[in-house]
């Protein structure tokens, strides 16, 4: 249990969506170490960020999250999912893609069976 009571749903769900940067349904080990810090500060009564910034992305996810900042801005950089998210390939990037495979490689022997 995150300690959180259940009034703070959105709170759990914000962390979620930030802390879940390869956008799997399921959390990595540094993904789950975000989310949990993200956790921890809420405890203490701080709201998640609305973004996430770079000190706070995992250094596995940066090289592909990372927003340049427009020569104009003065805030920090923010982070934003790009459509390329898995275009190098990582252990979890190949994880991910056995597995899609495999689902793959199942279906077309159910289909030889029918």
């Amino acid at each position: 249990s995150s300690g959180i009571n259940a009034e703070y749903g959105e709170t759990l769900s914000t962390i979620w969506r930030l802390s879940d940067i390869s956008k799997t349904g399921s959390l990595s080990a540094d993904e789950f170490c975000l989310a949990m810090y993200l956790i921890e500060n809420a405890q203490r009564g701080k709201d998640p960020p609305p973004s996430l910034t770079p000190a706070l992305v995992p250094p596995q996810y940066r090289h592909f999250l990372l927003k340049e900042m427009a020569p104009s801005s003065t805030s920090a950089p923010t982070l934003t999912r790009q459509d390329s998210i898995f275009t190098k390939a990582g252990f979890e990037n190949k994880k991910l893609e056995n597995f899609n495979k495999g689902e793959q490689e199942l279906e077309r022997r159910r289909l030889e069976i029918k």
